[in-house]
């Protein structure tokens, strides 16, 4: 914990400091297309979140799981199947743990399931053994139903695969299926709430800009406002831009569409920083002449 969160170990106490505020932060966070306060959530938060944040083969993984697991307790057992029990149950309860404690202390949560990523391995695990399972049983079937098996896997392995790829480096916006992906989720559930699309979007703007001095280097420096990670210019190093905390004087508004913060303000949009149907962020000149969508009054702030 100490060399990934250095801050942990500076006071005695940091650790449990971090969790009374993070159980106790009245953020906000959007759900189903709702903004709720973080420590005012309807209890299907965290499920609804695991159901469509996992690929949906590992979702028939954990039914196959639940089944094969259900069938088991009706089903005597030798003391090999109770030791391989034992070993299922903890990882089971290392999942089923966390959730009663959700369900029971209604806990602030927020950013989709970012506090909660530690389940996905035991998820994982227990839908590898229900998949498992269910491959093991096709071997007392015909050869084409196991072949079919072992195609169904290695598509859907190869599906997730070229979808990483088409997100990347985005893959944390990741939705399956069942909600449509990443463009069934926009607008609905927390997306890019790290704002992972500046770099992309401040290197489109830095090209814009310089397509306007022919290829040059501006003569003079421009603001940019963002909604949050303000430092992501300092990592680019681009001399000419310069960020601001005043969106009202700022040339240039770079926001996330988390959260619709694209929408607090107005602004010819110029760039979009899109993945998979979803638009994780923007770019809105405000300069004087280039103003909300080619109007001549002043952008409007909200």
């Amino acid at each position: 914990m100490a060399f990934f969160w250095p801050w942990s170990v500076h006071a005695p106490l940091n650790p449990l400091e971090a969790l009374a505020k993070l159980t106790e932060w009245p953020f906000r966070t959007e759900f189903d297309g709702t903004s709720y306060r973080a420590d005012d959530l309807p209890w299907t938060y965290l499920p609804s979140y695991l159901a469509i944040k996992v690929p949906e083969v590992v979702l028939l993984g954990i039914l196959l799981a639940i089944g094969f697991g259900t069938a088991a307790v009706w089903r005597r057992r030798s003391s090999s199947d109770l030791k391989r029990s034992l070993s299922v149950m903890t990882v089971a309860l290392s999942v089923m743990v966390p959730l009663a404690y959700v369900f029971a202390a209604r806990p602030a949560i927020y950013n989709g399931m970012r506090h909660f990523f530690f389940l996905m391995p035991p998820l994982f695990a227990l839908a590898a053994l229900g998949l498992d399972r269910l491959w093991c049983a096709t071997e007392r079937r015909p050869r084409w139903i196991r072949a079919a098996f072992a195609i169904l896997l290695v598509g859907a392995a190869a599906r997730e695969l070229t979808t990483m790829i088409d997100l990347h480096p985005h893959e944390y916006v990741y939705f399956n299926a069942l909600i449509g992906g990443p463009a069934g989720a926009y607008r609905n559930y927390e997306m890019d709430y790290w704002s992972n699309f500046l770099p992309e979007a401040i290197e489109q703007l830095d090209r814009k800009i310089r397509a306007e001095y022919n290829g040059k280097t501006p003569s003079r420096t421009y603001t940019v406002a963002v909604c949050n990670a303000p430092r992501a210019l300092d990592k680019l190093d681009i001399p000419y831009l310069e960020i601001t905390y005043d969106w009202r004087t700022a040339d240039f508004i770079v926001p996330t569409t988390n959260n619709d913060c694209d929408q607090y303000a107005d602004g010819r949009t110029v760039i979009t920083v899109e993945r998979d149907g979803a638009v994780l962020g923007i770019v809105k000149d405000r300069r004087s002449g280039m103003t909300a969508q080619g109007q001549s009054k002043e952008p409007r702030i909200r």
